[in-house]
């Protein structure tokens, strides 16, 4: 049985500062980043992978955590930290993967702090 953490990021709520803001912003509802983390999580059980996913709002903020079945402990932080790690540097470098982010940092060691 393989682990890993998979990561869902959905882009996301922001603060509502009218009502008329918030109905024209076009961020992901709840209920599809429950059904886009259920998916995540099947997706990856089909490939043997165990994973927790983490969706968050574009303030880094937690919106959904799925932890599925036989997930090991450590892929609730690792879900989270991959997930807040994409939504805080992705926009500035334009890289929405981890997967893009790492291969950034093997690229430039000196880019990981």
């Amino acid at each position: 049985m393989k682990t890993l953490p998979c990561v869902v990021l959905a882009a996301l709520l922001a603060p509502a500062v009218s009502h008329a803001e918030w109905v024209k912003n076009k961020d992901l509802p709840m209920t599809l980043a429950m059904e886009a983390a259920a998916e995540a999580v099947a997706a990856c059980e089909k490939s043997y992978y165990r994973v927790t996913v983490t969706v968050l709002d574009r303030a880094g903020q937690t919106r959904v955590i799925l932890k599925g079945d036989n997930a090991t402990p450590h892929t609730l932080d690792s879900s989270r930290g991959k997930a807040y790690t994409v939504v805080t540097l992705g926009p500035i470098f334009k890289l929405y993967t981890s997967g893009e982010i790492a291969a950034r940092v093997r690229e430039n060691p000196a880019a990981a702090g």
